[in-house]
């Protein structure tokens, strides 16, 4: 993660050692990420608290494999704690 809200990504996996790789320019600055132990399931925090339109930079669709976690999802007019 760089300061300016690059992520990157990259693994190599599989029989073939086949390297997969990502980059996604977040909308605004992340400051910090965490990675589970067993799976990769990566955690972006925001740098500064506010409401970003949307995930990324530009005007193109998210990639089809970003998902929202509905779980954790939080309102912009809620108080900040997930339901």
């Amino acid at each position: 993660m760089e300061p300016d809200g690059i992520f990157t990504f990259s693994a190599t996996a599989g029989a073939g050692n086949s390297t997969y790789e990502l980059k996604m320019d977040l909308y605004d600055k992340a400051s910090k990420i965490n990675v589970g132990v067993r799976s990769i399931f990566c955690v972006v925090e925001k740098a500064e608290k506010g409401w970003w339109k949307k995930l990324l930079r530009g005007d193109g669709k998210a990639p089809h494999y970003v998902k929202v976690d509905w779980d954790k999802w939080v309102d912009e007019d809620d108080d900040g704690t997930p339901s």
